[in-house]
């Protein structure tokens, strides 16, 4: 554990991804959750560091004070809603010239109206001079190539990537957002000074497509695995829990994240006389799955599987506490938070032994086929037994101290910058 104090350089965490993409809620996923973790991991250990935003509308950076909420387990930019800005259109070269037009069009009532919201921020949010210190940032590579013509050029940019999956089957004529996001990419490893892989895969497939000159080359690079804790909050559960044994699917989709394998296991199960687990889906429901289940495609989907959209961090806690499983059957994740999230609190995971999976499962998880549903359905029926049940809980109960919290994911992410920068550590 490093001191608190850094001295001979000021360090900046960039808090943009929730200012500008959370709405003035934090999301409980994805890099939204990431972004919150660490910023009450340094708030706890490393007051010096200074916690800033871009303002897109005033195109500077703006220091802000966050706060913990443990009743609800998120962290707060301490804004009001009112001051929480409108986010203006991205004008991607890649836009139809109208589309161009339009979201230039578009985003000068916007800026106005940022402007007068501007006005409600408390005292202390005020523009701060970021020149030759060190920016660090976990957002989406979108906002931080935003960032990029407003940062200082003596700035030392430290960039924390979560992915490159966007990049996979790139093909010939990829898509608009194939192309804008390795355009972000790169532009953030041209600028930065070192970069974070938050997994070995992810860091691999960084350095293949660097190889392949889909990415430019990496600058300075190594691994900061993400943490595997999951944060308790206090505020009072909302949901019913099934009254018959259910598994867990935190973000489950169609398509990459593999959820048909799921619901093809649990007709296999019913096709064979028994009763399967019920398929909890926690998360953004998006009209793109509605739309694959209303297909016809999986005839069990309606009996055995509930969504519930977008559960507080009280509600996702519960969920995984009283879930026979969790189960993550991904073909590719940059780390797998449900994963660690599952296992931290004593459920056991099922996943698969593709991309970054393993890394975060380790000798805790159970593996299966991501092409075998018999596979999955013999694994959930398998959990049906207590005495294999509880010799699974007892194993995960053994590697708790294994385990990776976020102040670990801090402290070795600081430790870096000082000892590239050679700053001085009381």
């Amino acid at each position: 554990m490093l001191d608190q104090a850094l001295t001979n350089t000021r360090i900046f965490f960039d808090l943009s991804e929730l200012y500008l993409l959370s709405r003035g809620r934090l999301k409980f996923y994805g890099i939204a959750n990431v972004v919150a973790e660490l910023a009450t991991a340094i708030a706890q250990g490393y007051p010096d560091v200074v916690f800033v935003i871009h303002d897109q509308t005033s195109r500077c950076f703006l220091r802000v004070t966050p706060v913990f909420d443990a009743q609800l387990g998120l962290v707060s930019l301490n804004l009001p809603g009112s001051a929480v800005p409108y986010r203006l259109q991205s004008v991607s070269p890649y836009k139809s010239l109208g589309l161009r037009a339009g979201a230039r069009l578009l985003n000068m009532p916007l800026r106005g109206l940022n402007r007068v919201k501007a006005l409600f921020r408390p005292c202390g949010t005020s523009p701060v001079d970021l020149r030759n210190g060190v920016f660090i940032s976990a957002a989406r590579p979108k906002l931080i190539a935003e960032m990029l013509p407003v940062l200082p050029e003596g700035t030392r940019l430290y960039t924390l990537l979560h992915d490159a999956i966007p990049l996979h089957d790139y093909g010939e004529n990829p898509s608009r957002v194939k192309r804008d996001f390795r355009d972000d990419t790169a532009k953030v490893l041209h600028r930065s000074f070192h970069i974070f892989a938050n997994s070995r895969f992810t860091l691999l497939d960084l350095q293949r497509m660097a190889q392949t000159g889909l990415l430019p080359p990496l600058p300075q690079s190594s691994i900061t695995r993400l943490a595997h804790e999951c944060r308790d909050a206090t505020h009072a559960c909302t949901i019913a829990l099934p009254e018959r044994p259910y598994v867990l699917g935190v973000g489950l989709t169609l398509g990459r994240k593999n959820l048909e394998l799921v619901l093809n296991a649990q007709k296999l199960m019913v096709d064979a006389g028994q009763v399967p687990p019920v398929l909890i889906v926690a998360g953004a429901v998006r009209k793109s799955m509605l739309k694959g289940l209303s297909a016809g495609n999986y005839p069990t989907a309606a009996e055995h599987m509930v969504l519930i959209d977008s559960p507080s961090q009280s509600d996702l806690v519960h969920l995984y506490r009283n879930a026979r499983a969790t189960v993550v059957p991904s073909r590719l994740e940059g780390w797998g938070l449900p994963v660690g999230e599952s296992l931290w609190h004593g459920t056991p995971v099922i996943t698969t032994r593709l991309s970054s999976l393993p890394e975060v499962g380790g000798d805790l998880a159970v593996y299966v086929d991501p092409d075998d549903p018999k596979n999955l359905a013999r694994v959930l029926a398998t959990f049906s037994d207590e005495t294999v049940y509880g010799e699974w809980k007892e194993r995960i109960a053994d590697g708790q101290k294994s385990l990776r919290r976020w102040a670990t994911v801090a402290d070795e992410m600081l430790t870096t910058v000082c000892q590239h920068q050679r700053l001085r550590i009381r």
